[in-house]
């Protein structure tokens, strides 16, 4: 009875540490509000500047003591903070403080509207995934901002962070945002780059799957992408926009001349 009475209480209390990370504010971030970011009050101090763009605060914090890379479990990094808020400011300041692009953390859950993902969605589904670290969300945010300054922080270009598919150049196929795929292959990032569990999470299927973006694929053919060119080969006849279909047909005579018929 002991034992579940304390298994009990510990649900309990699991569930209401998720609740109170819901709060009004203005800012969201993987399901918590930013008044709510860290337990810590040092750290949450540090987050609020941030967020807010106040870059003297934020250095001043920081001379004082203050950790732009703390972090708590169930939280995300304060750069990932910032993105939420999408506030530029506040990002570069925690950057040329010493944040650490490549820092993952344990929080998971939807951000405020319109941050994360293709216009699509990214008003209804915008969300931080477990894992991610501030090189991989830029690389799934259209404004490619983010990610030009996490690579020049020190961004691993070809960083593996969450989930299968969670690695930037596979985040930027996905998204359909060409010009950050075009960002990290210039960075260095592996064309062919892939899951090892799962062969699709490639960058070229990604962007068949997700929104028929061919006109990503040429430009991954053109940089060496070989990993899987039967697959392109296999989806030649997936439905495609008006747009994406003159560029299909690039892709499918490129391959013809690699020999597929």
């Amino acid at each position: 009875m002991k034992t579940m009475n304390a298994f009990t209480i510990g649900g309990m209390v699991s569930m209401f540490s998720l609740l109170s990370c819901f709060s009004f504010g203005k800012v969201q971030c993987a399901g918590c509000t930013v008044d709510k970011a860290y337990r810590n009050p040092q750290a949450l101090a540090l987050v609020h500047a941030a967020v807010s763009g106040k870059v003297d605060e934020v250095n001043r914090l920081v001379q004082g003591g203050a950790d732009p890379n703390y972090i708590e479990e169930g939280a995300v990094p304060m750069l990932i903070w910032t993105m939420c808020a999408q506030n530029k400011k506040g990002y570069e300041a925690l950057l040329k403080a010493g944040a650490d692009p490549n820092l993952g953390g344990t929080g998971d859950g939807y951000t405020s509207p319109g941050v994360v993902g293709h216009p699509f969605t990214r008003d209804s589904s915008s969300r931080v995934h477990r894992g991610w670290s501030a090189t991989v969300m830029a690389a799934a945010i259209e404004d490619p901002y983010y990610l030009r300054l996490a690579l020049q922080y020190g961004g691993d270009p070809d960083a593996k962070k969450g989930e299968a598919a969670d690695r930037p150049l596979l985040k930027a196929s996905y998204e359909g945002f060409i010009e950050n795929v075009r960002i990290l292959l210039d960075a260095g990032a592996d064309v062919n780059i892939h899951d090892e569990r799962y062969p699709n999470y490639n960058a070229a299927m990604m962007a068949i799957r997700s929104y028929g973006r061919y006109d990503i694929v040429i430009l991954l053919v053109q940089r060496g992408f070989v990993f899987d060119l039967e697959g392109i080969w296999f989806y030649r006849d997936y439905p495609v926009s008006e747009e994406m279909r003159p560029y299909r047909d690039t892709v499918l005579r490129m391959l013809k001349e690699r020999g597929f018929k």
